[in-house]
């Protein structure tokens, strides 16, 4: 048994009819193209710079000098000391005067004397105190300007990097 398959021809009429037109229409289209432009940027890293330095050391220098001063010294005559009794004054005034310039002189004497105490108390207590205090300060000082430094360092990078990033962002 054979089998036979059919196999269909169609034919097409084509019909051509002529199509009159007045204009040609154009258009045209602008493709937009990425552009990519690479720009080498250079970015400036600052690194913190921490100053450790040791404690500073005190050293002393001393010397000895001798100063010639000319001084006027009064040197009581035959070994005794000048007192009142020993002049008589008839002129009350003048009496007056010179007790009342003793008595200021002995208030003036008194109180140099006073203020040389203090004044010798107080250069002893800035010799002992000063120093130590001094480089204390010193090297606290060196430490705290470190830390400003490293922190400066540090917000400094921050603020570069936060303007970089809102560029890109733009």
């Amino acid at each position: 048994m054979i089998k036979e398959i059919e196999r269909p021809i169609y034919i097409e009429k084509i019909i051509e009819k002529p199509v009159p037109f007045d204009r040609v229409i154009e258009q045209k289209y602008e493709v937009l193209v990425e552009n990519i432009v690479e720009i080498p940027v250079e970015k400036e890293i600052v690194v913190p710079i921490r100053t450790i330095s040791a404690n500073p050391i005190e050293t002393e220098n001393l010397f000895e000098k001798d100063i010639v001063v000319d001084t006027y010294v009064e040197i009581p005559i035959e070994g005794r000391e000048y007192e009142e009794c020993d002049i008589e004054i008839t002129d009350e005034d003048l009496n007056f005067r010179i007790k009342n310039n003793r008595n200021e002189s002995q208030k003036l004497n008194g109180e140099n004397r006073h203020l040389q105490n203090e004044i010798r108390a107080l250069q002893s207590e800035i010799n002992h105190n000063s120093s130590g205090k001094f480089n204390n300060l010193m090297s606290h000082n060196a430490a705290l300007r470190s830390d400003l430094h490293e922190l400066e360092s540090k917000l400094n990078i921050v603020q570069k990097d936060t303007e970089r990033l809102i560029d890109s962002i733009n």
